[in-house]
């Protein structure tokens, strides 16, 4: 029905799978819009915004949030003139854009690690096919370096020549001194009183599928790792933080004895002022690795489920040849890896090398550019 209504040239839509948080893709993009032309209109669609049923809910609330969903939101997708994805916005796969439309994919992850959508190993028939139609409403697919352009067009069944490199534009923010200032202050005012002077550690795991449900009340999240051992050989010198993924629930398994070493950070609501502040990233599959390298710190691999993981999931890469850090399976030699520090920076700085001249600081203004507003 609306679309009897003309496109609005200066209309963006953000389709969000998680919550909107501005320190990420998104809020990058939006900051060089207004900045650049001032009468844009960014409207955002979430994930929630489609959450219209369910156990307990309130009748009245359910009804005005449909009647807002149809007759409000239903108006914007319509009429903005560019859409930009930063996940796969499953409700998505039953929209119908006008051709004049841009539908811009801005993947959350900046390299091609873990495989992902229609290549991803564990995709079941059923999600394989929304997939399918999601992605072929695309008319860009932004990565990071000409490298890694067929792996994107294959994930996302879309044609070389709709993918484009602009960079990613949350990794603007790691060259830009006055961002990075900002953001180490925040963390110090946050937490200085707990971390009294020792080094910072941050955990960050990937999410896996089996852990969907966990972090309740009735199953809480369990670390993959002996927290008394790292508390007891650590705990003087360093602090760990635990960057859960958002997908996963808020009840850590973590004794009242740990508060003075363990910090749950997984709700801080800034990811860039934890990388920035830490000294060390441990982590097993995750894509944050790259903003980490940007840096030039130490990063340390994890994989404690590597053979299953490949297995359900699957890599685009050789793991132990492609991570740019050292590889533990245990505690024990993950602390004393941690006690050595001793890691080669240089193939930290390679690694991030590999994914320039596009990481530079101008990825929002390329993509900006690419929506020709």
């Amino acid at each position: 029905m609306y679309k009897v209504f003309p496109l609005r040239r200066n209309k963006v839509l953000f389709l969000v799978s998680h919550d909107i948080n501005r320190n990420e893709n998104i809020g990058f993009i939006e900051q060089e819009l207004r900045s650049r032309w001032p009468d844009c209109e960014c409207i955002f669609l979430t994930r929630s915004d489609y959450a219209l049923g369910g156990s307990g809910s309130n009748v009245w609330k359910t009804f005005l949030k449909a009647l807002k969903l149809f007759l409000v939101q239903s108006y914007h997708l319509a009429t903005a003139k560019t859409v930009i994805a930063e996940n796969f916005f499953f409700p998505s796969a039953y929209f119908t854009f006008k051709k004049a439309v841009k539908v811009i994919q801005v993947w959350h992850s900046s390299i091609a690690f873990k495989k992902f959508g229609l290549d991803s190993d564990g995709n079941d028939v059923e999600i394989s096919d929304k997939i399918r139609k999601i992605t072929r409403q695309y008319t860009h697919v932004v990565v990071n370096s000409e490298k890694i352009k067929p792996i994107f067009a294959q994930a996302f069944g879309v044609g070389l020549d709709q993918v484009v490199v602009t960079g990613n534009p949350r990794t603007d923010f790691y060259f830009d001194p006055e961002l990075i200032r900002e953001a180490r202050q925040r963390f110090e005012s946050a937490f200085r009183s707990r971390i009294r002077g020792r080094k910072v550690l941050i955990y960050a795991p990937t999410f896996r599928d089996h852990e969907l449900n966990s972090g309740t009340a009735g199953n809480p999240i369990k670390l993959a790792f002996n927290i008394d051992q790292l508390y007891e050989t650590l705990r003087n010198d360093y602090v760990l933080l635990i960057k859960l993924h958002p997908r996963i629930g808020d009840r850590l398994d973590m004794d009242r004895k740990y508060h003075d070493f363990l910090i749950d950070v997984s709700h801080y609501p800034n990811l860039n002022d934890l990388l920035v502040a830490s000294d060390v990233l441990i982590t097993d599959y995750s894509s944050i690795i790259l903003e980490f390298a940007l840096m030039g710190k130490p990063i340390i691999f994890y994989p404690y489920d590597l053979e299953e993981y490949d297995e359900n999931r699957g890599f685009y890469y050789n793991y132990k040849k492609y991570v740019p850090g050292p590889i533990v399976y245990d505690t024990a030699q993950l602390i004393r890896l941690i006690q050595q520090f001793d890691f080669d920076l240089e193939r930290v700085v390679q690694f991030a090398a590999e994914h320039q001249p596009f990481t530079d600081g101008k990825s929002s203004r390329r993509l900006v550019d690419l929506m020709s507003l």
